[in-house]
């Protein structure tokens, strides 16, 4: 929510050309869905330790959906900046 507020001051307030404008709204984007990554991949982690505390059933697979959601946790953050913010030339 901050971020947002702080986009849309910073865009009323800076006086840029059309194209700047553009390119600052994508870089904030990538940057907003970013921050929220790790409070998407922190559910994997409380699986993992109620799985090992014994709070939710046994599951055989359940080590390796962990493991694999944590791992995507460190391709997705490129892959954001790589889809969300267009070259800059």
């Amino acid at each position: 929510v901050c971020s947002i507020l702080v986009h849309r001051s910073l865009a009323a307030s800076l006086k840029m050309s059309v194209k700047s404008k553009k390119m600052h709204r994508e870089v904030m984007k990538g940057l907003i869905l970013q921050s929220l990554l790790p409070s998407l991949f922190v559910f994997a982690a409380v699986f993992h330790y109620a799985r090992v505390f014994g709070l939710v059933p046994e599951w055989d697979q359940a080590g390796h959906l962990t493991l694999t959601v944590l791992s995507i946790q460190f391709a997705a953050s490129p892959l954001i900046t790589l889809f969300c913010i267009r070259p800059y030339r």
